[in-house]
């Protein structure tokens, strides 16, 4: 997720992740914000 929104804050689209992929970082993003909203409705379901 870090990765993808330094890319956005540089203006940049896609970036190349840890295993050398070429990733959109939108789509990075996206998926970060959903693993945070299911954390938190985890932390709170307990």
């Amino acid at each position: 997720m870090l990765p993808g929104l330094l890319a956005l804050v540089q203006g940049k689209l896609e970036y190349q992740d840890h295993r050398g992929l070429v990733v959109f970082a939108p789509f990075g993003l996206l998926v970060g914000v959903v693993l945070i909203v299911l954390a938190i409705r985890v932390g709170r379901a307990r």
